[in-house]
């Protein structure tokens, strides 16, 4: 019996936390998506509030020579300064944690592959975590670009309308976020089914097959679904047409992990094996409410 005592205590004391930081970090670069659709911000600097600041628009003018002004704008008018007024947007940074609890028979149970469980566990937790965060920010969308009807599939003009409202904010870097309930209508739309080519491109091209990934609309943006899209009765759900400037992670500290094994003999009779890491989510533009780089979808 002593023996499962000790082989025990060996493998927690063989574990590596920093890698599994590594992993748990690759989360939010590599392995999920996230990068691909928000504006991740590592913030460092004091305090826990990120600023973004927004630069007013300004409009260039045709100009004409002038006897008078030397310059004046083609209708003869004296050309005078525009305000140049810097606001900025805010995300709130706050603390995440985890603590999983190993008892002896858990101890037991993942001998041999103790550090891979903890990893695997707590990399999931946090995709988990920050896609709730991250979706729940479809309320941000101006009310004018909350497109669809609850009750009625998202079908290709309601797509093209989404993107269309987003082009015309100079918006290039598009993706698509469905919810569960509707994914299946919008893989069924006909246009799209004609474009898509996932299995093929992955075989031949060598397409990584991330997360969340279903591929590209025939407009050239990216197009994925999560489970954590916001549902709304029923089977109501909202989805997401973002450019990658509209929403935004901070980041003041990336996941890090600690192994307490004091209480391994004694008391609980268990390691604890915590994560923490400190970020935040919001808008990057305009204000809360009426973010014009972001649609959202009804159905």
């Amino acid at each position: 019996m002593a023996d499962l005592f000790n082989r025990a205590a060996s493998e927690i004391a063989g574990i590596i936390p920093t890698v599994i930081d590594s992993g748990m970090t690759d989360v939010l670069y590599v392995d999920t998506p996230f990068n691909e659709f928000i504006t991740i911000q590592d913030f460092a600097g004091p305090g826990i509030t990120y600023r973004k600041g927004q630069n007013p628009t300004v409009t260039a003018k045709d100009l004409s020579e002038d006897s008078t002004h030397g310059m004046t704008d083609s209708a003869g008018n004296k050309l005078s300064p525009q305000s140049y007024s810097v606001g900025y947007r805010e995300i709130t940074v706050g603390v995440v944690g985890i603590d999983v609890k190993f008892t002896w028979p858990s101890l037991e149970a993942s001998l041999g592959n103790l550090q891979n469980s903890f990893l695997q566990s707590a990399r999931g937790a946090i995709a988990e975590k920050i896609a709730t965060d991250v979706f729940a920010r479809y309320t941000d969308a101006i009310a004018a670009n909350e497109l669809g009807a609850i009750g009625t599939d998202p079908d290709y003009a309601l797509v093209l309308a989404g993107h269309q409202k987003l082009w015309s904010k100079g918006c290039t870097d598009i993706n698509c976020v469905w919810s569960a309930d509707q994914l299946s209508a919008v893989l069924n739309i006909d246009e799209f089914k004609q474009y898509r080519l996932l299995g093929r491109n992955t075989i031949e091209q060598k397409v990584d097959a991330k997360m969340g990934r279903v591929g590209v609309t025939p407009f050239g943006s990216g197009m994925y679904w999560s489970p954590k899209v916001s549902q709304a009765g029923g089977a109501a759900g909202r989805g997401m047409i973002l450019d990658k400037s509209a929403l935004g992670m901070a980041i003041k500290a990336l996941p890090i992990s600690k192994i307490n094994a004091d209480r391994l003999f004694t008391e609980e009779r268990a390691v604890v094996m915590s994560v923490t890491l400190w970020y935040g989510t919001g808008g990057l533009v305009d204000t809360a409410l009426s973010n014009t780089r972001m649609v959202e979808v009804k159905s």
